[in-house]
């Protein structure tokens, strides 16, 4: 009933047309997403520490905070005034993993650095410190290249709680802290012509399979 002669019937061309923009469409938009952003970056805190997480508590338990960043996005801002700027990026994506608890996602946070302490550290819209480690090797340290891990000295807001996916967070305690960036390899731009040609190749044989 839907098919005309030995071909597929205009409905279905129509069907595999649309999912082909569609396909072709998703792809440059990931191209284009990989080309306008710089260099990825992923920042890395652990340490030990206790608190509770979504009513949950914990006690020297292993905590990792993982967030990934854009490196054209840094700047140096003034978050106090009459303060020393700091170098601050917004992360795109942020998780905790509490060992024995488990992992939940922290929005609307940055990574930054600050000179004159010698820390950096990742905070939430509040500006509110959640995990820091100063060490004084970040006093010359702009976000923006690899490095660690370093252990450090350990900075946290014990009376803050922070929303999560999970619940509320508050870290009561924090030692044995370390701090780890790593720079993520930029897809070259050719990725994004196979990405287009293997889209379009693909529909090319579904249509001739279809005939």
């Amino acid at each position: 009933m839907f098919r005309a002669g030995k071909g597929c019937s205009p409905i279905r061309v129509a069907w595999l047309s649309r999912l082909k923009a569609v396909s072709l469409v998703i792809a440059i938009g990931l191209c284009a997403r990989i080309t306008t952003q710089a260099t990825p970056i992923v920042f890395e805190y652990t340490g030990s520490g206790s608190g509770s997480l979504g009513g949950r508590s914990f006690n020297n338990a292993s905590i990792t905070i993982i967030a990934d960043a854009d490196t054209s996005q840094i700047a140096l801002v003034q978050l106090v005034p009459f303060h020393p700027p700091v170098y601050q990026v917004p992360d795109l994506f942020t998780s905790i993993i509490v060992a024995g608890i488990g992992t939940a996602i922290i929005t609307n946070t940055s990574s930054f650095v600050n000179f004159t302490t010698g820390g950096v550290g990742i905070g939430d819209f509040r500006n509110a410190d959640i995990f820091d480690v100063v060490n004084s090797v970040f006093q010359t340290y702009t976000l923006d290249t690899s490095i660690g891990p370093v252990a450090g000295s350990p900075l946290f807001n014990s009376g803050a709680v922070f929303a999560t996916s999970d619940g509320n967070l508050n870290i009561s305690a924090l030692s044995d802290v370390s701090y780890q960036a790593t720079l993520e390899p930029v897809p070259e731009p050719g990725i994004c012509a196979i990405i287009a040609a293997g889209t379009t190749a693909f529909f090319g044989l579904r249509r001739k399979l279809q005939k």
